[in-house]
């Protein structure tokens, strides 16, 4: 699922870069290197920040625990403003909807550059659990 999401993240990523936003890609596991971040990112053609998170200092700043799960944070990083799913386009690990009818992830963002209140700040992702031992 992660690597499904990349072109949905380079899509955003390059839809707001301007305006201050930057996605950036965590791999919360002991086994990940610095050649298999290299690989992933030229395999599929990431185009945001990715980094290697294996003594999960940002899992646990975050309290994340299933990947891909993502957080709208202030500059700052002190406040999560958004967590969770992307959008919709999964109903349950691995299962594909025909259609993304939802974009969480954009419309939180929309609301921050807009200086609204997030409508939705948590919607439960889906996909593998984290597993940190």
């Amino acid at each position: 699922m992660s690597q499904s999401y990349v072109s949905v993240l380079n899509n955003i990523q390059e839809a707001y870069k301007d305006k201050g936003v930057e996605i950036v890609g965590v791999f919360p596991n002991f086994y990940t290197t610095d050649s298999s971040i290299v690989v992933f990112v030229k395999e599929f053609s990431a185009q945001f920040k990715v980094q290697r998170d294996s003594s999960f200092v940002f899992t646990n700043l975050f309290n994340a625990h299933i990947t891909p799960e993502i957080f709208l944070v202030e500059a700052t990083h002190k406040n999560v403003l958004y967590s969770g799913s992307i959008d919709n386009a999964y109903f349950r690990a691995g299962k594909r909807r025909g259609k993304t009818s939802a974009n969480y992830l954009i419309d939180a963002i929309e609301e921050v550059l807009m200086n609204q209140k997030i409508h939705t700040q948590r919607v439960e992702p889906f996909g593998c659990l984290i597993v940190k031992d």
